[in-house]
């Protein structure tokens, strides 16, 4: 016969694997939820509920998610769970960008030359079906994730609902006088052959030359004005060379007999550049420089003499080449001085017939060619190779140029506008602190807003022009019926039908133009994408019942300031005069283990897939939780072993309180005031854990939150509690009320942790209710609404004699360690403790919980007259107290073979009496 027939023991009980098989049962769970409809479930429970909305920004539809994407949806998922167990209804609409060009050139790219044989529908079918099948891919991918929000019915820019809702804002910014077109130099991809917004702009180093340029001044024999250059290709659109009003300028002779012209304070730098000494100098004022009579470097044509305030003295010469095509404050000159505005490139970035030379050449390979062109006409004055910042195309990683063509535009500089975006900001709540700062300066001095791109995949700008003189006819009123048209027949209306079938239909006549021409023809160009996502709140919160606008939360990326979230401040200032968020929240990028960016190239991605086959969902999601999200996170095999052995700890806690509650029901709940003081103690512990989470939580200082309630799990309950309490709950009798005593709080304390843990640990607390014992259960743990703990559970009074009997037990242990060093003892249980202090009083009072709190056979309590104090804090004050002296010594009494205590009241049979009476019972 064993031990364990011989003596029997209340070992814990349950089904709840300490293997955790997430892989093999998460997708069971999932198919449970599914079958429960568990988000309408979650809907229908909150009916009458206030609501929080996070509104979700769109990811692209271009490829499968990656672990930036799969932080996002876990972090709107674990605020959206949150805050319905708070007790809100939290509908949460996923959507999808559909439209834009890495879409529609993937598409290309796939058909070949096939894809020359397309008209336009049916191109956007194939676009159409390109990003449908991202959308699946994803959408698949973030249930996976275990993220809960309504999957039958997301929102797609590409839907004829959406794409209509893009055609109305645009009416309403159309007809509050926000939308003109018009010529300025804008940023152009010669790659992509299309506009680009600034937010669509990442600078990257890049090699250019760097040249100092003579321009011949035709009024003054032998004399230059130089110029520094960066963009040699620019120069065959030089229409001016720019000065700045109050710098001090000089004309240097040289050795050779040349003079040049050229800033005061840069001329050492000048000089020195080519190796030239001057052999005299004299100044030039305002009247001398506005005489000069300045000649192109070899185009028959002046470059006129300009003063402007953003010419620096920090590099170059102190004077500017001045292209208005191709630069926003050469533009603004041009303007100023009724310049041409010349800009001799065309789509593909290469020089038209207007650069005869090069015509056809791609302007970057032009670059060497027109210097060494230069220099054989004894018109460089040095060249040279720098790096240095340079925009970029942000999807094709190719270098941007400026050009000039007509384009469609937002008014953001709108001065009104703009104060009223800038005066949005200070009612927004900004997680980190930073946000408002970072978007107030893209506000201010912010240029109009391309808006308009050259390609096929996406919305239609609906405008018209005479075919005769180019007038254009567009209004309010005809957009919004021809978003009507397209809400019911897809955009398929708008390319499928002639400009004068259309405004036939819609005016019952076709408006004849102030030229008296009645034909028309549409216009080709599509909405930027930025325009499409930045009117999601007039698209999807305004046109659903279900849902608020303003958002109480938008949560992206930090690049998604210059992005979505500046986009969607444009368009709902404009459109509704207030912000479409109550808040914004950003998280970092994810990094590899060494901080570096993740690249194919250097083999260091993390594929969410990866993770969820390999370890299953909520290894990522806890993974999410353990560091500061709004910096950049780390991630690699070492920090996801790091994130398993974790997850390990948190399931062995849940494990112990399963087994040790089998056979305990809610019926058998003590009363609070019959709880043991240990027990009282731990409920106080909770109340604070819940207290302090509730607060970081409420901050979005998840990583805060989590750490408290992991510290709770790991540290007080399994190194501490459990340990404490496996005597009471393996050796007692079943319904003993010091059992059941330390049974209620396990049962508070599971209820407790499965709420706090189920909105990041979904799959698991799922499983973990279906284990637990309760009354009146719901179909899923995540219909559960936080608990009320009671007030009573903060026992101040009880805290300060626990800070005390703790620092017994540390310093006990220490003690009890020095004998096992010695090899003395094994088991704490084989020793006793003597404890002398004045104020023994206390110490008796609590004198079967400090026993049950040091885990040994013998207590001695002992009265001395010492005046020695100790001080301790707590989380309320500094606590005094009499220094308490420890002495251990080893046991000599039997041990007991059932509890192992040692005893002196051990019977024949090896058991102690205590064990006899809870046997019997």
């Amino acid at each position: 016969m064993s031990k364990k027939e011989k003596f029997p023991v209340n070992l814990p009980k349950t089904d709840f694997d300490m293997r955790a098989g997430l892989v093999e049962k998460e997708p069971k769970i999932l198919a449970k939820w599914e079958s429960i409809d568990l988000y309408n479930k979650k809907l229908q429970a909150r009916n009458n509920a206030p609501k929080f909305i996070l509104h979700d920004g769109p990811p692209y539809a271009n490829g499968n998610i990656h672990v930036g994407t799969a932080l996002n949806k876990i972090l709107k998922d674990i605020i959206c769970r949150y805050r319905y167990s708070q007790g809100y209804q939290t509908p949460y609409i996923p959507g999808w960008d559909c439209h834009g060009l890495p879409i529609e050139l993937n598409t290309l790219k796939s058909l070949g030359i096939e894809a020359q044989k397309l008209s336009d529908i049916e191109l956007r079918e194939k676009c159409r079906a390109y990003a449908w099948n991202f959308v699946e891919k994803q959408k698949t991918s973030f249930i996976r994730l275990g993220v809960d929000g309504d999957w039958q019915h997301p929102y797609l820019t590409m839907s004829n609902q959406y794409e209509a809702s893009i055609m109305k804002a645009f009416g309403i910014l159309v007809g509050k006088g926000y939308i003109y077109r018009g010529e300025r130099p804008i940023y152009w991809s010669p790659v992509s052959r299309t506009a680009l917004a600034d937010a669509e702009v990442e600078y990257q180093e890049h090699t250019s030359p760097a040249i100092y340029v003579l321009f011949p001044v035709e009024n003054k024999a032998n004399t230059y004005v130089v110029i520094w250059t960066t963009t040699p290709w620019t120069l065959p659109a030089n229409t001016a060379v720019a000065f700045h009003p109050e710098a001090d300028y000089v004309e240097l002779t040289l050795q050779n007999g040349r003079k040049i012209i050229i800033a005061d304070p840069l001329k050492e730098a000048v000089l020195n550049a080519n190796n030239m000494q001057g052999v005299s100098s004299s100044k030039l004022d305002k009247k001398d420089i506005e005489a000069l009579k300045v000649k192109h470097p070899w185009i028959d044509r002046e470059s006129v003499v300009v003063f402007a305030d953003y010419v620096t003295m920090d590099t170059g010469t102190g004077i500017v080449h001045t292209a208005p095509g191709h630069g926003p404050d050469d533009f603004i000159t041009g303007q100023k001085y009724n310049l041409p505005t010349l800009s001799p490139v065309d789509d593909s970035g290469r020089f038209t017939k207007e650069v005869p030379e090069w015509e056809g050449e791609y302007i970057f390979d032009a670059n060497p060619k027109i210097v060494e062109f230069l220099a054989g006409k004894g018109l460089i004055w040095h060249a040279s190779i720098i790096k240095h910042s340079y925009p970029h195309d942000w999807r094709a990683k190719t270098p941007l140029i400026f050009r000039t063509k007509p384009q469609w535009f937002f008014r953001v500089s709108d001065l009104m506008l703009t104060q009223q975006a800038l005066s949005a900001l200070p009612a927004v709540q900004w997680t980190p602190q930073w946000g408002e700062e970072r978007l107030k300066n893209m506000l201010i001095n912010r240029p109009d807003w391309c808006i308009s791109r050259q390609r096929k995949w996406g919305v239609p700008i609906p405008a018209f022009y005479c075919n005769h003189c180019s007038n254009i006819l567009i209004n309010e009123e005809l957009i919004n019926q021809i978003a009507k048209k397209v809400q019911t027949h897809g955009l398929e209306y708008w390319l499928g039908n002639s400009a004068n079938t259309i405004l036939q239909e819609i005016l019952g006549t076709v408006p004849s133009c102030e030229c008296g021409n009645d034909i028309f023809k549409k216009e080709e160009d599509i909405l930027d994408v930025w325009f499409d996502s930045g009117t999601s709140h007039f698209a999807v919160l305004d046109s659903n019942s279900e849902l608020n606008c303003p958002a109480d939360l938008y949560l992206e990326g930090s690049d998604q300031y210059r992005g979505w979230f500046q986009a969607s401040l444009w368009n709902s200032i404009a459109l509704h005069n207030y912000a479409s968020f109550k808040s914004i929240l950003t998280h970092g990028w994810v990094l590899d283990e060494e901080g570096r960016q993740m690249h194919k190239s250097l083999g260091n991605t993390v594929a969410p897939e990866e993770i969820t086959k390999k370890f299953g969902a909520d290894i990522l999601r806890l993974w999410v939780v353990t560091e500061d999200f709004t910096k950049d996170l780390r991630i690699g095999k070492n920090i996801i072993q790091k994130t398993i052995d974790l997850y390990r700890k948190l399931r062995n806690t849940f494990r112990y309180m399963l087994g040790n509650l089998y056979n305990f029901t809610e019926n058998d709940i003590l009363d609070y005031s019959h709880l043991e003081p240990l027990d009282q103690y731990m409920l106080h512990k909770l109340y604070l854990l819940k207290e302090t989470t509730d607060k970081f939580m409420e901050k979005y200082q998840f990583h805060r939150a989590y750490r408290e309630i992991f510290n709770f799990c790991i540290i007080e309950l399994s190194s501490q509690y459990f340990d404490i309490l496996k005597d009471r709950l393996y050796i007692l009798a079943p319904h003993s009320s010091k059992r059941l005593s330390a049974q209620t709080v396990l049962f508070y304390i599971l209820k407790e942790l499965m709420t706090m843990l189920s909105p990041v640990l979904v799959f698991t607390m799922e499983e973990v209710y279906d284990h637990a014992e309760l009354n009146n259960k719901l179909e899923s743990v995540h219909l559960l609404s936080r608990n009320y703990l009671p007030k009573e559970w903060e026992n101040k009074k009880l805290a300060d004699v626990f800070t005390i009997l703790e620092y017994i037990r540390e310093e006990a242990q220490l003690e009890l360690q020095k004998l096992r060093d010695q090899g003395i003892i094994g088991s704490s249980l084989e020793a006793g403790i003597i404890l002398k202090t004045s104020n023994i009083e206390m110490l008796k009072e609590y004198q079967d919980t400090i026993s049950e709190m040091l885990m040994v056979s013998e207590l001695e309590l002992k009265q001395n007259n010492s005046q020695e104090l100790i001080h301790i804090k707590n989380q309320y004050q500094e606590i005094s107290h009499p220094k308490i002296f420890i002495s251990t010594f080893k046991s000599n009494k039997t041990r007991c073979e059932r509890c192992w205590h040692h005893k002196d009241d051990v019977n024949i049979q090896g058991l102690c009496l205590r064990c006899q009476e809870n046997i019997i019972n």
